[in-house]
Protein backbone atom coordinates (compact mmCIF):
# COMPACT_ATOMS: atom_id res chain seq x y z
CA UNK A 1 0.00 0.00 0.00
CA UNK A 2 1.34 3.23 -0.76
CA UNK A 3 1.38 6.19 1.48
CA UNK A 4 -0.72 9.02 1.17
CA UNK A 5 -0.37 12.34 1.37
CA UNK A 6 -3.03 15.04 1.69
CA UNK A 7 -2.00 18.07 -0.16
CA UNK A 8 -2.91 21.85 0.95
CA UNK A 9 -4.24 23.10 -2.29
CA UNK A 10 -8.56 23.80 -2.82
CA UNK A 11 -7.93 22.47 -6.55
CA UNK A 12 -9.18 19.25 -7.40
CA UNK A 13 -6.36 16.98 -8.30
CA UNK A 14 -3.84 14.01 -7.33
CA UNK A 15 -0.57 12.38 -8.15
CA UNK A 16 1.09 9.53 -8.15
CA UNK A 17 5.05 9.58 -7.74
CA UNK A 18 7.49 6.60 -7.13
CA UNK A 19 10.08 4.80 -9.04
CA UNK A 20 9.16 1.64 -8.29
CA UNK A 21 5.89 0.11 -6.49
CA UNK A 22 7.45 -0.21 -3.75
CA UNK A 23 8.41 3.08 -2.53
CA UNK A 24 4.91 5.10 -4.57
CA UNK A 25 3.24 7.50 -2.88
CA UNK A 26 0.00 8.81 -3.75
CA UNK A 27 -1.18 12.68 -3.05
CA UNK A 28 -4.92 14.08 -3.25
CA UNK A 29 -5.55 17.56 -2.69
CA UNK A 30 -7.60 19.29 0.13
CA UNK A 31 -10.24 20.43 -2.22
CA UNK A 32 -10.46 16.78 -4.30
CA UNK A 33 -11.25 15.54 -0.50
CA UNK A 34 -13.47 17.71 0.52
CA UNK A 35 -15.79 18.09 -2.83
CA UNK A 36 -15.62 14.68 -4.67
CA UNK A 37 -18.07 12.07 -3.28
CA UNK A 38 -16.68 8.55 -1.76
CA UNK A 39 -17.22 6.85 -5.62
CA UNK A 40 -15.45 10.02 -7.33
CA UNK A 41 -12.27 9.72 -5.06
CA UNK A 42 -11.98 6.06 -5.74
CA UNK A 43 -12.22 7.04 -9.29
CA UNK A 44 -9.42 9.46 -8.96
CA UNK A 45 -7.58 6.71 -6.95
CA UNK A 46 -7.89 3.95 -9.30
CA UNK A 47 -6.78 6.17 -12.23
CA UNK A 48 -3.17 6.78 -10.12
CA UNK A 49 -3.42 3.45 -9.23
CA UNK A 50 -3.07 2.56 -12.90
CA UNK A 51 0.01 5.21 -13.44
CA UNK A 52 1.72 2.67 -10.54
CA UNK A 53 0.70 -0.84 -11.98
CA UNK A 54 1.74 0.43 -15.79
CA UNK A 55 5.10 1.95 -14.87
CA UNK A 56 4.22 5.34 -15.92
CA UNK A 57 6.04 6.63 -12.16
CA UNK A 58 9.42 5.63 -13.60
CA UNK A 59 8.49 6.69 -17.25
CA UNK A 60 7.83 9.99 -15.39
CA UNK A 61 10.70 10.38 -13.67
CA UNK A 62 12.66 9.61 -16.27
CA UNK A 63 11.11 12.25 -18.55
CA UNK A 64 11.45 15.16 -15.92
CA UNK A 65 15.21 14.23 -15.56
CA UNK A 66 15.67 14.26 -19.71
CA UNK A 67 13.66 17.59 -20.25
CA UNK A 68 15.85 19.11 -16.89
CA UNK A 69 19.06 17.57 -18.37
CA UNK A 70 18.56 19.26 -21.73
CA UNK A 71 18.16 22.14 -20.01
CA UNK A 72 21.03 22.05 -17.85
CA UNK A 73 23.25 21.86 -21.01
CA UNK A 74 21.55 24.99 -22.28
CA UNK A 75 22.23 26.55 -19.36
CA UNK A 76 25.79 25.43 -19.01
CA UNK A 77 25.73 26.76 -22.97
CA UNK A 78 24.80 30.48 -21.57
CA UNK A 79 26.77 30.47 -18.46
CA UNK A 80 30.21 29.98 -21.00
CA UNK A 81 29.19 33.01 -22.82
CA UNK A 82 28.74 34.93 -20.08
CA UNK A 83 31.89 34.16 -18.38
CA UNK A 84 34.21 35.40 -21.53
CA UNK A 85 32.66 38.83 -20.17
CA UNK A 86 35.22 38.55 -17.30
CA UNK A 87 38.15 37.13 -19.43
CA UNK A 88 41.39 38.54 -20.96
CA UNK A 89 40.11 39.44 -24.50
CA UNK A 90 43.25 39.67 -25.40
CA UNK A 91 43.03 35.94 -26.90
CA UNK A 92 40.39 36.58 -29.61
CA UNK A 93 40.80 33.29 -31.14
CA UNK A 94 40.16 31.47 -28.18
CA UNK A 95 37.53 33.68 -27.18
CA UNK A 96 35.64 32.77 -30.54
CA UNK A 97 36.18 29.12 -29.92
CA UNK A 98 35.09 29.19 -26.39
CA UNK A 99 31.60 31.21 -27.70
CA UNK A 100 30.95 28.97 -30.54
CA UNK A 101 31.22 25.62 -27.50
CA UNK A 102 28.94 28.25 -25.30
CA UNK A 103 26.68 28.68 -28.13
CA UNK A 104 26.43 25.04 -29.45
CA UNK A 105 25.54 23.85 -26.08
CA UNK A 106 22.69 26.60 -25.85
CA UNK A 107 21.01 26.37 -29.07
CA UNK A 108 21.43 22.31 -28.26
CA UNK A 109 20.12 22.48 -24.83
CA UNK A 110 17.23 24.93 -25.25
CA UNK A 111 16.17 23.34 -28.69
CA UNK A 112 16.39 20.07 -27.13
CA UNK A 113 14.11 21.20 -24.04
CA UNK A 114 11.39 22.32 -26.62
CA UNK A 115 11.39 19.16 -28.31
CA UNK A 116 12.03 17.20 -24.57
CA UNK A 117 8.68 18.58 -23.36
CA UNK A 118 6.32 18.13 -26.42
CA UNK A 119 7.15 14.67 -26.50
CA UNK A 120 7.22 14.26 -22.56
CA UNK A 121 2.95 15.83 -23.26
CA UNK A 122 2.57 13.95 -26.20
CA UNK A 123 3.18 10.32 -24.44
CA UNK A 124 1.44 12.40 -20.90
CA UNK A 125 -1.45 12.26 -22.47
CA UNK A 126 -1.30 9.08 -23.97
CA UNK A 127 -0.82 7.53 -20.58
CA UNK A 128 -3.50 9.88 -19.06
CA UNK A 129 -6.39 7.68 -21.21
CA UNK A 130 -4.99 4.31 -20.49
CA UNK A 131 -5.36 5.58 -16.86
CA UNK A 132 -8.70 6.62 -17.19
CA UNK A 133 -9.51 3.24 -18.82
CA UNK A 134 -8.08 1.44 -16.34
CA UNK A 135 -9.44 3.39 -13.46
CA UNK A 136 -13.21 2.39 -14.75
CA UNK A 137 -11.96 -1.25 -15.20
CA UNK A 138 -11.16 -1.07 -11.45
CA UNK A 139 -13.83 0.61 -10.05
CA UNK A 140 -16.34 -0.96 -12.22
CA UNK A 141 -18.02 2.30 -12.43
CA UNK A 142 -17.80 4.54 -15.29
CA UNK A 143 -19.43 7.24 -13.52
CA UNK A 144 -16.70 7.33 -10.42
CA UNK A 145 -14.15 9.31 -12.73
CA UNK A 146 -16.31 11.03 -15.04
CA UNK A 147 -18.29 12.69 -11.92
CA UNK A 148 -14.35 13.73 -10.67
CA UNK A 149 -13.65 15.33 -14.31
CA UNK A 150 -17.07 16.98 -14.52
CA UNK A 151 -16.26 18.52 -10.85
CA UNK A 152 -12.84 19.98 -11.93
CA UNK A 153 -14.49 21.70 -15.08
CA UNK A 154 -17.05 23.16 -12.82
CA UNK A 155 -14.84 24.52 -9.69
CA UNK A 156 -13.85 27.88 -9.94
CA UNK A 157 -10.09 26.35 -9.58
CA UNK A 158 -9.96 23.69 -11.44
CA UNK A 159 -7.61 21.41 -10.61
CA UNK A 160 -4.83 24.02 -11.05
CA UNK A 161 -2.26 23.81 -8.47
CA UNK A 162 -1.40 26.83 -6.50
CA UNK A 163 2.77 26.57 -6.84
CA UNK A 164 5.14 28.67 -8.97
CA UNK A 165 7.06 25.47 -10.01
CA UNK A 166 3.61 23.50 -10.60
CA UNK A 167 3.66 23.26 -14.50
CA UNK A 168 7.00 21.76 -14.63
CA UNK A 169 5.23 18.59 -12.99
CA UNK A 170 1.61 18.89 -14.93
CA UNK A 171 2.29 15.09 -16.25
CA UNK A 172 2.58 14.05 -13.02
CA UNK A 173 -1.22 15.12 -11.69
CA UNK A 174 -4.69 13.60 -12.33
CA UNK A 175 -5.23 16.43 -14.04
CA UNK A 176 -3.26 19.83 -15.68
CA UNK A 177 -1.80 21.22 -12.54
CA UNK A 178 -0.67 24.65 -14.46
CA UNK A 179 -2.13 27.51 -16.35
CA UNK A 180 -1.34 30.01 -18.74
CA UNK A 181 -0.37 29.86 -22.33
CA UNK A 182 2.53 27.41 -21.99
CA UNK A 183 0.76 24.69 -20.08
CA UNK A 184 -1.59 24.88 -23.16
CA UNK A 185 0.85 24.53 -25.53
CA UNK A 186 2.45 21.69 -23.59
CA UNK A 187 -0.48 19.88 -22.38
CA UNK A 188 0.30 17.00 -21.11
CA UNK A 189 -3.66 15.86 -20.35
CA UNK A 190 -6.34 15.82 -22.67
CA UNK A 191 -8.85 18.19 -22.81
CA UNK A 192 -11.50 17.26 -19.77
CA UNK A 193 -14.69 17.17 -22.85
CA UNK A 194 -12.82 14.51 -24.68
CA UNK A 195 -11.48 12.51 -21.20
CA UNK A 196 -15.24 12.35 -20.22
CA UNK A 197 -16.33 11.35 -23.39
CA UNK A 198 -14.04 8.66 -24.07
CA UNK A 199 -15.80 6.90 -20.80
CA UNK A 200 -19.63 8.59 -21.54
CA UNK A 201 -20.17 9.22 -25.12
CA UNK A 202 -23.98 9.90 -24.40
CA UNK A 203 -22.65 12.99 -22.36
CA UNK A 204 -24.82 16.53 -23.08
CA UNK A 205 -21.74 19.13 -22.24
CA UNK A 206 -22.69 19.91 -18.82
CA UNK A 207 -20.44 19.89 -15.66
CA UNK A 208 -21.34 19.51 -12.19
CA UNK A 209 -21.04 22.01 -9.42
CA UNK A 210 -18.39 21.50 -7.24
CA UNK A 211 -20.48 21.31 -3.87
CA UNK A 212 -18.73 20.37 -1.03
CA UNK A 213 -19.17 16.40 -0.25
CA UNK A 214 -19.69 16.15 3.67
CA UNK A 215 -16.73 14.55 4.24
CA UNK A 216 -13.92 15.20 6.94
CA UNK A 217 -11.15 16.65 5.77
CA UNK A 218 -7.84 15.67 8.53
CA UNK A 219 -5.42 18.96 9.20
CA UNK A 220 -2.71 16.83 9.57
CA UNK A 221 -0.05 16.99 6.01
CA UNK A 222 0.28 13.26 5.66
CA UNK A 223 -2.06 10.45 6.49
CA UNK A 224 -1.45 6.56 6.27
CA UNK A 225 -4.08 4.51 3.84
CA UNK A 226 -6.45 2.32 5.79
Amino acid sequence: MPAVYLLPDESINAFAAGFTPEDAAIGVTRGAVALLTREELQGVIAHEFSHIFNGDMRLNTQLVAVVHGLLVLGLAGTYIMASLLKRDKRDVRLMLVVFALGFALCVAGFIGNLYGNLIKAAVSRQREFLADASAVQYTRNPQSIVGALKKIGAHKQGSVISSPRAAEFSHLFFSTGGSGWLSRMFATHPDLSVRIRRIDPQWDGSFTTAAAAGKPVPDQMAATAD
